[in-house]
């Protein structure tokens, strides 16, 4: 959820659905069909590898998601 809040926040059409293991990045409607593309190159110029499908697993505490949200913000700043 606190994902798809930044991307709300930020005015960004994206937004993730599925099962919460492995949520699916999904462009809404209207969104340009490079801003997929150019979110993940954001999040990795910031430090933060995705996938078209990430993989959250127990091994991500609070404190990881919570850096990587951090990371995310910055990271849909720049687009």
């Amino acid at each position: 959820g606190g994902l798809d809040r930044l991307f709300q926040a930020h005015g960004v059409p994206l937004a993730l659905r599925g099962l919460w293991p492995c949520p699916q990045f999904v462009p809404l409607p209207g969104a340009p069909a490079d801003l997929l593309p150019r979110f993940m190159r954001a999040a990795c110029r910031h430090g933060v590898t995705l996938y078209t499908v990430p993989y959250v697993n127990f091994s991500h505490r609070d404190a990881d998601v919570a850096e990587a949200l951090e990371l995310l913000a910055r990271a849909l700043g720049d687009l």
